[in-house]
């Protein structure tokens, strides 16, 4: 069970924008938007991907709901980097 809302970044409301429940939140010269490249998808139908258009430093994040955790147990995030 995922605490993190679209975690496989399949689900997009607008085109050419970051899929649904992730926001940007840096960087410069660059775009992200969902990929629906198989050959890029490494589970399910989508990806997240980001263009350069220079030397910038971008990234994606989420809040979490603390009413969704549960004191003393472990989570695991993970990502696969192309």
């Amino acid at each position: 069970e995922s605490v993190i809302k679209n975690p496989d970044f399949e689900t997009l409301t607008a085109p050419n924008t970051i899929p649904d429940d992730w926001t940007a939140i840096s960087g410069s010269s660059g775009t992200i938007a969902q990929n629906t490249t198989l050959s890029n998808v490494s589970f399910g139908t989508a990806s997240l991907k980001y263009t350069s258009t220079g030397g910038a430093t971008i990234g994606v994040s989420q809040p979490i709901d603390r009413a969704t955790l549960t004191s003393c147990r472990r989570y695991m995030a993970s990502a696969q980097v192309k």
